[in-house]
């Protein structure tokens, strides 16, 4: 008999709200990856993350409604093939926003890194997170 129950953790915030995460299924899934694309996976979160915060910086009002994890988790969703098309980690760059560009109508197949939880659970997420797409994929053609 196999057991479909994933340990999790458990917040409640001041107002009330709960909040359920996994995070040893995250940190199994994200090394996971980062095994599968030849330790790319981690160096190109930190990239990207590191793009939100330069946007942010020049006042795009999408990076600041997506969150550190939203990136991580949408990194993650990235086929690991495209991880490896390029060595050198500038066209890697390109390529996983070409992906998440041409790729933008799959997001609400999209889980968070823990595989558990879907990535956008509302339509606001959703358009905050498509919205980060679009203007990441401008301002990187813009910076380089």
């Amino acid at each position: 008999m196999s057991s479909n129950i994933e340990n999790g953790i458990q917040f409640i915030t001041d107002d009330g709200n709960k909040i359920i995460n996994y995070p040893l299924k995250q940190i199994y899934n994200e090394n996971t990856k980062n095994k599968n694309t030849n330790y790319k996976f981690k160096k190109y979160v930190r990239i990207f993350k590191n793009i939100r915060m330069d946007m942010e910086t020049s006042n795009i009002t999408s990076a600041k409604e997506i969150g550190s994890f939203q990136i991580e988790s949408l990194i993650w969703n990235v086929s690991s093939e495209v991880f490896m098309k390029y060595t050198a980690l500038g066209y890697g760059v390109e390529e996983i926003i070409s992906y998440l560009v041409s790729n933008k109508y799959l997001i609400d197949s999209y889980y968070e890194s823990n595989g558990i939880k879907k990535l956008c659970n509302d339509y606001i997420s959703k358009y905050h997170l498509e919205q980060f797409i679009t203007d990441i994929s401008n301002y990187f053609k813009y910076e380089a």
